[in-house]
């Protein structure tokens, strides 16, 4: 089992159930080294489990969280600052852009809505120093959504999951 898959499972993240460990090893892990200082937004933070994993992964690590439930709050810790709004908003996306300044990493496991991956991926990409991955990507929702992040991300990349009809994208800047 991987590190990634350790740390999901011991921090009850559902990251390692989907099957996405290996592509993250490649293209989130493999592209910074663990000791550099990295820059994280998740969107979707829910109990903070997937926050705890980040810290895990790495020790100079500065998180970023997005959620809608004001109970997820309670994720934040030292190295994780949670906002509470919503996704689809991009007056709000911008707010938190402004406080972190620079992301390395975007993850959207968040409302996994057509609609609010769309907004979040259009005000959040050109942010995104490294790697923004979308979760959970249902298979109606692939076409479009590929469309739109290939013209932005010619590189993008798209797994399935162990989960029937859902799937993982990864746009890696060059």
């Amino acid at each position: 089992m991987s590190k990634f898959d350790e740390l999901s499972a011991a921090f009850q993240s559902d990251k390692h159930l989907s099957g996405y460990g290996p592509h993250y090893e490649r293209h989130v892990l493999g592209a910074m080294d663990r000791d550099w200082p990295v820059s994280l937004l998740e969107i979707g933070v829910n109990r903070g489990g997937s926050l705890r994993m980040w810290e895990g992964l790495w020790p100079n690590i500065r998180i970023y969280g997005i959620d809608n439930n004001p109970e997820a709050k309670a994720a934040e810790s030292e190295k994780a600052k949670v906002f509470i709004g919503d996704q689809a908003d991009p007056e709000f996306l911008r707010s938190v852009l402004l406080e972190a300044k620079h992301l390395d990493f975007v993850v959207d496991d968040g409302s996994h809505h057509l609609p609010d991956m769309l907004v979040s991926f259009n005000t959040l990409w050109p942010a995104t120093g490294k790697v923004y991955v979308i979760e959970d990507i249902w298979y109606e929702f692939l076409p479009a959504l590929e469309n739109e992040v290939h013209v932005k991300c010619p590189h993008a990349v798209v797994y399935p999951s162990r989960f029937e009809n859902r799937h993982i994208m990864f746009a890696v800047k060059p």
